[in-house]
């Protein structure tokens, strides 16, 4: 339920989701997802359809802004687009792939969809075939995180979706810390930018691309540091302080589900470190039979 009044707020609260059914799907538990699925999608539309039935229009406004706004400032294909005015003019001809993608919104829509799918796809895959069924926090960390990374809107509030799921994800301070100058030094760039675009210069556009790309990289840096805890997760803190269990599984916790065995066989990886779950045994009436 607070999924779905958090998503009526804003998308990110939707891809937590993800998460909880690669967790489901590990443990062979999926009553508790479709039960937070539909709770989810009961309470989206029951926010929602007050305001989809009698102010339609405006309703629709969101959507059709996030479809056809242009690429925002200290986004990947910004920094990229900057990067292309380089070495091309940016007239039709001498377009570098940034600057072409800039001009047509509807493809750089369609490729960021792409890039982000992919990267759930990755996502699914490191969650499946990880040696330890990985911690909610940490899939819904780099879920959102690859959100932001290929998002072509990356505003500056948007610090506050990773804020909790870092600090649930990977509490180590070496990183964040890194992670936050980076932040802190985007917003004070990202402000003397927008002092610029009104006529006054404060710092030249080189400057707010380094700190966006800064901010970027971190990013990525931290996608990996998880990532790689999820992998070996020998490395994972969290795990280790609660004798190898996730705090935050709740009904999802449990041994792995016999099918899972197969799976990463095709894969042609060893068992997961984790006891399968054992069918129950037949009683002996049905034995008898």
């Amino acid at each position: 339920m607070l999924f779905g009044l958090g998503a009526a707020a804003k998308l990110w609260p939707l891809f937590i989701l993800g998460p909880i059914l690669i967790v489901a799907l590990r443990t062979g538990r999926l009553r508790p997802f479709f039960g937070a699925f539909l709770a989810t999608g009961a309470t989206w539309l029951l926010v929602n359809l007050p305001v989809m039935v009698f102010w339609h229009e405006s309703w629709l406004r969101f959507f059709r802004l996030n479809s056809e706004r242009p690429v925002d400032w200290g986004t990947f294909w910004y920094i990229g687009r900057y990067l292309d005015g380089k070495w091309n003019a940016g007239t039709v001809g001498d377009q570098g792939p940034f600057q072409w993608l800039s001009d047509h919104i509807p493809t750089l829509n369609y490729l960021s969809y792409a890039l982000f799918g992919l990267s759930c796809v990755g996502i699914l895959l490191l969650g499946l075939l990880a040696p330890r069924r990985p911690r909610i926090s940490q899939l819904a960390f780099l879920v959102v995180a690859a959100f932001l990374i290929f998002s072509k809107v990356w505003s500056q509030q948007y610090v506050l979706w990773l804020l909790p799921l870092i600090a649930l994800a990977r509490p180590k301070w070496g990183a964040v810390i890194a992670w936050s100058l980076a932040e802190v030094a985007y917003l004070a760039a990202f402000y003397a930018e927008l002092i610029g675009a009104g006529g006054k210069t404060v710092i030249p556009e080189g400057t707010f691309v380094l700190a966006s790309t800064f901010r970027l990289v971190t990013v990525a840096v931290l996608f990996f540091l998880v990532a790689r805890e999820i992998w070996r997760p020998e490395l994972d803190d969290v795990r280790r302080s609660y004798g190898g269990a996730d705090p935050d599984a709740g009904k999802l916790d449990g041994p792995e589900a016999p099918w899972l065995t197969g799976f990463r066989g095709y894969f042609r990886m060893g068992p997961s470190q984790e006891a399968p779950v054992l069918p129950d045994e037949p009683s002996p009436a049905v034995q008898l039979r």
